[in-house]
């Protein structure tokens, strides 16, 4: 019914689904399909929808084609390496997304390494968040080195606060007061 309302919105900008557990993968086909043809949502917020790999494929998808988010916060879900590289790809192709939250979700170095080579080969800058994901000491080394060369178009906003090693440790990582740790 959501997805229904949404492909006929031409006013509503900003939707938030916050907690809506129930609305998991079979719910994203469904705003997925709508965010194809919407243009006028430029804010979605679903974090803690227990969205998988199987649902950031189908948004990535749809993000190939959308011109209008700008906004994108899919935190506290359930997205992996295999979901990452799903979106990774489709930021290449996607230069509207300006803000891509993907905070405690299970990112690992492999996915955290794909987000990043997609997103500085970018025209367009980009905030992206990815605290609290297991994305391990390379991945924190490789976005030490962007930050140090300032060669990326990641807007030296990252958000890797209190990202932890493989190990299970945690680490505090300041790279050189250009990444944004909050």
């Amino acid at each position: 019914m959501l997805a229904e309302a949404l492909e006929r919105n031409s006013c509503l900008s900003s939707l938030t689904l916050n907690n809506e557990r129930c609305l998991q993968d079979k719910g994203v086909q469904h705003l997925s399909d709508t965010l194809r043809t919407n243009q006028t949502l430029t804010k979605l917020d679903m974090r803690a929808c227990n969205i998988t790999d199987a649902g950031m494929k189908l948004f990535a998808e749809a993000l190939t084609v959308n011109d209008g988010l700008k906004t994108l916060n899919l935190g506290f879900n359930h997205i992996r390496d295999d979901g990452a590289r799903y979106l990774a790809s489709s930021l290449r192709s996607n230069k509207t997304l300006l803000e891509l939250g993907l905070e405690y979700n299970l990112i690992g170095e492999n996915g955290a390494l794909l987000l990043v080579e997609s997103l500085t080969s970018r025209e367009t800058h980009i905030c992206l968040n990815l605290a609290h994901n297991p994305i391990g000491l390379s991945a924190h080394r490789v976005l030490d080195s962007l930050a140090v060369s300032n060669s990326t178009n990641l807007n030296n906003n990252i958000d890797l606060t209190y990202g932890y090693t493989s190990d299970g440790g945690y680490d505090h990582f300041l790279v050189k007061d250009r990444l944004m740790l909050y």
